[in-house]
Parts: structure tokens; sequence; C-alpha cells
């Protein structure tokens, strides 16, 4: 099963909130990061993606 199969959802995070941008993935409960770029926080859930399905 391929971690590219999963939709990612990218939103900008307020400043109050440190900025940067969170990634989430609507299909995997909890799945989650973030970055300062909207491509560092999908390279960075990609890892979160393959986390989630090792523990699964």
């Amino acid at each position: 099963m391929s971690h590219l199969a999963y939709p990612v959802v990218i939103t900008p995070l307020a400043e109050d909130d440190g900025g940067g941008f969170a990634a989430t993935v609507p299909d995997l409960p909890g799945c989650m990061s973030d970055g300062e770029t909207p491509e560092e926080a999908l390279h960075n859930v990609l890892d979160a993606i393959e986390c989630w399905i090792e523990r699964a």
C-alpha cells in the first residue's frame, strides 16, 4: 500500500500557533505534521503516514 494513495490537506497556521503550515491526512485519524512551507509540510506528513501505517 502506497502512502501516496491518501489525500493530504495542507492549511496555513496562524502566527499565534507558530506560523507555517499543517498537513493532515483525513483517512488516517491523528496522522498529521507541519512545516515552514507547504512543501515541507507535505514532505513531513509522508513520514507520518509511514509511521501511522506501521503502527496500525
